[in-house]
């Protein structure tokens, strides 16, 4: 399934190269992260299993009162998969900040030691920790994803953890794909986690 959309990643890369630099979020969501999640099964057309934007806590609200209040605060993240009883967040950046963010030695290197001390990665860890806070106090919240399209990285959601011990926990669960890379080593992709993602994120 991935390898589907690692295909298409590519193909829009290649024909797209001189507006990548200019890409937002918006497109980046609308492009690229509706057909991630497509491609692993989930329905984008049905409003009850994909959610987009949903402030923090809203799922739960029961009054149009308390679901007013909870507009006014942060969203929970920008799509909010659901099945059953458990939840997906996944959190979208710009394909076009993805060397900033999400290059592969940098961030990786982040979230390995937090040796990375440059202002642009401590911003990011910050927001990451701020939305996995969001994700331990929301029912049901399995996996958080954060993503520019061609890179993502899954976080395991423990309610007994700390955001801060979530963020550095090394569980076989917490996986760090650079699809870009992939396309290079299609071969080589079972040592990407590609594998993994599928068992994670797909629908079940």
């Amino acid at each position: 399934m991935i390898m589907n959309y690692i295909r298409k990643l590519q193909s829009f890369i290649q024909n797209n190269k001189e507006y990548i630099c200019n890409i937002n979020e918006e497109d980046t969501a609308c492009i690229l992260i509706e057909e991630l999640i497509r491609t692993l099964g989930w329905n984008t057309e049905n409003l009850s299993e994909v959610k987009r934007r949903y402030p923090n806590g809203l799922i739960n609200a029961k009054s149009i009162r308390s679901r007013i209040e909870m507009e006014q605060n942060d969203t929970l993240g920008d799509y909010i998969l659901i099945h059953n009883e458990y939840k997906i967040v996944i959190e979208v950046k710009p394909l076009s900040k993805s060397q900033l963010w999400g290059n592969q030695f940098h961030f990786k290197k982040l979230l390995n030691n937090n040796s990375c001390k440059c202002s642009t990665c401590r911003a990011v860890r910050q927001q990451i920790l701020k939305l996995l806070d969001l994700c331990i106090k929301e029912c049901s919240v399995k996996y958080f994803v954060w993503t520019t399209g061609d890179t993502i990285i899954i976080w395991e959601i423990d309610k007994n953890l700390t955001s801060e011990k979530v963020f550095k926990n090394k569980s076989e669960n917490r996986i760090f794909v650079n699809f870009y890379k992939c396309m290079k080593c299609v071969r080589k992709c079972k040592k990407c986690n590609i594998q993994r993602i599928e068992e994670l994120l797909s629908k079940k």
